[in-house]
């Protein structure tokens, strides 16, 4: 579990709060929920501290809010402080603040009727063109050589930070050659998609199930610290593992996508348990979600 922040850095924290969205006389509530942020309830605002794993990019938020502003009333967006910026810094690290909605996610309440509307939405987000620069798709892993240095660490069994070390370390010895085979095709997809690809949209990044809320009837979506530009099939990928429906898309560009969210979970899993951990009950439930990509015993294969 993510520990909340210190009593020095709360207080800066709430001077920014009070500075930028005047917002005062409210406690601050940590809420142990995610795994890339801090986020506390600050009375009608939703605050996240970030440390997103694979990088932090204003860029992406800052698209949101211009949806919003723009009339996309679906899309859960950053609020602007009093200095027109979405992002501000505490400790060194990111902050952004949101209005505060008891939304619940669509994997838990959503119908039928709500998935065929967020595949709707996500198309409208699709033809958006707000007016700054994204980062685009290049078809790389970002985390490729942290994904590296964990197959070699695990060769020479060199984890002492915690309880599941010398477990992980099994578990990569034991699917290493799966996971090399995940790596040669990924290259060889990688670049036949960047040999492909004409035509890059506004893409959200990860609209997951957990990342579309239902909220009185409207659908919001939360979550935009991945947006960039990218081919369509970004997003429907999350659709089809999530929601079990997208439209259809290129396969070759699916697959592309299956292969870098397998490599990047194992990646995300492994560097969290070869490193410095305590095995509390959020790195027993990080071990389950290793173990359905990589069980103990290789019978799921990479096509």
């Amino acid at each position: 579990m993510l520990l909340p922040l210190q009593d020095l850095d709360k207080q800066a924290l709430l001077k920014i709060l009070e500075a930028e969205f005047e917002a005062v006389g409210s406690a601050l509530t940590f809420c142990p929920l995610g795994e890339d942020s801090w986020s506390y309830r600050f009375g009608d605002l939703w605050v996240s501290v970030r440390r997103d794993l694979r990088g932090h990019c204003p860029a992406a938020y800052e698209a949101a809010t211009l949806l919003r502003e723009s009339g996309y009333d679906f899309v859960l967006a950053p609020l602007r402080g009093s200095d027109g910026e979405v992002c501000h810094s505490v400790g060194g690290r990111p902050v952004v603040v949101y209005p505060y909605v008891p939304a619940e996610p669509l994997s838990a309440v959503g119908t039928d009727v709500d998935i065929r509307d967020a595949i709707r939405l996500m198309d409208r987000i699709h033809r958006a063109a707000p007016q700054l620069s994204l980062p685009e798709e290049t078809f790389r892993l970002s985390f490729h050589g942290d994904l590296l240095q964990a197959l070699s660490q695990a060769e020479s069994d060199a984890a002492d930070g915690g309880p599941f070390g010398s477990r992980v370390c099994r578990l990569l010895r034991l699917h290493r050659r799966r996971i090399e085979d995940a790596l040669a095709q990924w290259q060889e997809t990688a670049a036949a998609c960047t040999a492909a690809e004409d035509s890059f949209v506004l893409t959200h990044g990860e609209p997951s199930a957990p990342n579309i809320l239902l909220y009185e009837g409207q659908l919001l979506f939360a979550d935009w610290g991945a947006a960039m530009r990218g081919p369509a099939e970004r997003d429907w990928f999350h659709f089809r593992r999530t929601l079990g429906s997208a439209p259809d898309g290129r396969p070759l560009f699916f697959r592309f996508y299956e292969l870098r969210w397998f490599l990047s979970e194992v990646t995300e899993y492994a560097v969290r348990f070869l490193g410095e951990h305590q095995g509390d009950d959020e790195d027993v439930a990080m071990w389950g979600k290793l173990r359905h990509y990589l069980p103990q015993r290789d019978r799921i294969p990479i096509r």
